[in-house]
């Protein structure tokens, strides 16, 4: 049965809808027996009249405030993917954005022959808008909230700790204090796990992982990862403008003595560790904690790449190590070897205190074999791990008692 497309676009009458809900009660989901009924109507469209309209549980009232608020929420995170939003709201459609923008409609234009829609304004109308409400929590500051876990019994401990000292439109506090709190916070769980985990560590090597751990770099990166560089409430002023402006009596905040600029990855680096030490300060120290094990300590570490570079001599550090042991001086043994007067010879070089075997290597000569034999010997002794050991902070738990692990020597490479 033919229809005319200007009969098919007319808006649906209420009667229509009435009749959609009875056929469809009778017919079920058949569009196209529904459409032919239905005369005017094609099964695409009778379809969509169902799904976004008639069909029983969709709510069609004006939105609430909880919901505008969590629509704002959720598209900081998909962006205008309707549908997906309008599943975590019960009882809307992908047809939610024409109730959040009543005023809005739909064009089609085409680019590269492929059509897109673009939302154009109906009619323009003044608008004048409201003065911005001074130390207001955006919506998405409250995304990065959700997106990181953050459970402050406040949400304005969230907006103080992303206040940077060079923020001077604010009623808060800078997020100084919080960040000197989480700074230390980091320092001491990440201490105590690499000291656990590898208790053999030299201090060098152990405090170059420290920093690539919790370091400004990794900071920063971090935060340009989960959206807080996006967020952090900064402005871009060298520390002498601030020496400046305190002088005048027009700013109360600390001001360091360097006239170094803070950029972004200063900025984003303090304010996570500032968030760190707001999470230390309202949720308490196990908090802290588990959010430094979850989102930094889980990351991989080339901690062997690390020890490698600070390995100058190998042979003699090795040599330092077994006579500090009272052991037996390390010796080096070729143990294989392969195309020794061929252009490209390989060496494999095994290097032994009395019996036993403390480490191998390979190399395209006998001195880069025994070279690599002796770092593989070191590697082997400093870069031991401890399996299934306590930190000393379990002791913040009820009821815990702290088991220590066995303390090792760990002296510093000669």
């Amino acid at each position: 049965m033919s229809v005319s497309k200007s009969l098919r676009r007319e808006y649906w009458t209420k009667e229509e809808d009435k009749a959609l809900r009875k056929l469809h009660h009778e017919l079920g989901p058949v569009w196209i027996k529904i459409s032919i009924n239905m005369v005017t109507k094609t099964p695409k469209q009778c379809y969509e009249r169902w799904n976004n309209a008639t069909r029983p549980g969709i709510n069609s009232d004006p939105l609430n405030d909880e919901e505008r608020a969590m629509i704002d929420l959720l598209y900081c995170d998909y962006g205008p993917k309707w549908s997906v939003i309008a599943s975590h709201i019960p009882g809307r459609t992908a047809r939610i954005q024409f109730l959040r923008i009543p005023s809005l409609s739909l064009t089609r234009s085409f680019h590269n022959s492929s059509p897109r829609y673009v939302i154009k304004p109906k009619f323009k109308i003044p608008i004048s808008p409201d003065p911005p409400v001074r130390d207001s929590i955006p919506a998405g500051m409250h995304a990065l909230g959700a997106r990181l876990n953050l459970k402050f019994s406040n949400q304005k401990i969230l907006l103080q700790a992303l206040t940077d000292r060079t923020y001077v439109d604010t009623d808060l506090p800078s997020n100084e204090g919080f960040q000197v709190l989480g700074n230390n916070a980091f320092g001491l769980y990440v201490t105590e796990y690499l000291h656990v985990k590898y208790p053999r560590l030299p201090l060098p090597i152990l405090e170059e992982i420290l920093t690539m751990y919790c370091g400004h770099t990794t900071l920063s990166t971090f935060g340009r990862e989960v959206g807080v560089d996006r967020q952090v409430r900064w402005q871009k002023v060298t520390d002498e403008a601030l020496a400046t402006q305190s002088a005048n009596g027009n700013e109360k905040r600390w001001v360091p003595e360097s006239n170094t600029p803070r950029g972004i990855g200063k900025v984003t680096a303090d304010a996570v560790g500032a968030i760190v030490g707001a999470l230390y300060f309202d949720q308490g120290p196990a908090a802290a904690k588990s959010f430094i094990h979850d989102q930094f300590l889980s990351r991989d570490v080339n901690v062997g790449a690390i020890f490698e570079r600070h390995i100058v001599n190998p042979k003699r550090d090795l040599s330092y190590l077994m006579r500090r042991h009272s052991q037996e001086p390390p010796i080096s043994r070729l143990t294989a070897e392969t195309g020794r007067l061929s252009k490209s010879p390989t060496f494999i070089v095994s290097v032994y205190s009395g019996t036993k075997k403390l480490g191998e290597g390979f190399g395209s000569s006998l001195d880069m074999a025994e070279f690599r034999a002796a770092r593989d010997a070191l590697k082997k002794h400093y870069l031991k791990e401890t399996k299934d050991f306590q930190l000393p902070s379990i002791v913040d738990k009820e009821n815990v008692v702290y088991v220590p692990t066995e303390i090792e020597d760990t002296p510093a490479i000669v």
